[in-house]
């Protein structure tokens, strides 16, 4: 009796076990047969990565076939986040931009924060604001609101209706209207209060001086041994390098259209510059200069916020991408 017992036990623990071989090879041939080709592409991605290449823009010519928008090549530089370690980069930044400074080569600076002469740290964003009231004649003191209605009376506009008025401001040469009559700020106060709560900074008031040491000392940690000057340089490629996300394999440009002086020189020091690629990419250029320029538009960076949705979220395009913002160059990307 005891060992019919004993037996009976084997016989549930040997179906135990049959029953699991059983469960463990369903779900390998399952992985293997029916979601294989998912489990293969996914293994794929993350040991491939695409790293995409500008192609040239279309040319553009006139009813007599003269080029008047095209496209050539030009040397650009690029830095490559992933390939520097963290101790090295901020040395290779500033020694690469110092080779550029030393050609006269100009590279991607748009980092909002500048020094004057007097040593005064100002936000470009306050500065771009203050010129624009000057050019139109208004106090530094007068708010969005003030400003746009002031215009509307100059320009004579009968209408009431703030989207009917920014049309007819449209309509106006040469009149630029930084604007939002969605939250009634200026454009540059908006793009100043995103640019610093992408550093989690909530206080506007806060001035230039004091976010470029909270993100000198707290962000980027760059050393004291670096003046503010070369401090600066350095988080202007870190920011771009910094705008990549979870991209950090993708190449980031630092300059366009570099001479063949200072290609030569980084072509010779590239052991010392880790992450430093010189790459040939298209560059636009117009033969007729400004010939036509209010009809043919004209390139600028992903900026505004509904351009990174639309390009960036939608269209995939890199925060680093040149796109058509006006006139025939920005039927290009529709």
């Amino acid at each position: 009796m005891v060992f019919d017992k004993l037996k009976d036990r084997y016989n549930v623990i040997i179906l135990v076990f049959a029953l699991i071989f059983l469960i463990i090879l369903f779900r390998v041939a399952t992985i293997m047969i029916v979601q294989g080709e998912e489990y293969r592409e996914e293994a794929e991605n993350r040991i491939f990565k695409t790293i995409p290449s500008p192609a040239a823009r279309g040319e553009i010519r006139d009813k007599y076939g003269r080029l008047i928008a095209g496209s050539r090549p030009s040397f650009t530089l690029q830095m490559v986040k992933s390939e520097i370690v963290d101790e090295s980069i901020n040395d290779v930044t500033l020694r690469l931009i110092n080779i550029l400074e030393k050609n006269g080569d100009a590279y991607n600076d748009e980092f909002p924060i500048i020094f004057t002469d007097d040593g005064e740290y100002l936000f470009t964003y306050d500065i771009e604001l203050e010129n624009w009231k000057k050019n139109n004649d208004f106090l530094s003191t007068v708010t969005a609101k003030e400003a746009f209605e002031l215009l509307r009376r100059r320009y004579n506009i009968s209408k009431t209706d703030p989207i009917e008025i920014q049309q007819e401001f449209i309509k106006i040469s040469n009149l630029n209207v930084p604007i939002s009559i969605k939250t009634w700020k200026f454009i540059e106060e908006m793009k100043k209060e995103q640019w610093l709560q992408s550093y989690n900074i909530k206080n506007t008031n806060i001035t230039a001086k004091e976010v470029f040491k909270k993100i000198r000392n707290d962000i980027y940690k760059i050393p004291e041994t670096y003046s503010d000057i070369e401090a600066r340089k350095i988080m202007v490629v870190r920011e771009q390098l910094r705008q990549q996300g979870y991209l950090q394999y993708q190449p980031v440009r630092i300059a366009q259209d570099i001479s063949e002086i200072t290609v030569t020189e980084i072509e010779e020091n590239l052991i010392s510059l880790p992450g430093i690629n010189i790459a040939v990419e298209p560059i636009r250029y117009y033969p007729e200069g400004e010939t036509a320029a209010h009809i043919l538009g004209y390139l600028g960076k992903i900026s505004q916020q509904s351009e990174i949705d639309k390009y960036i979220k939608e269209l995939n395009y890199l925060p680093s991408d040149i796109i058509g913002k006006t006139g025939i160059e920005h039927k290009f990307e529709e």
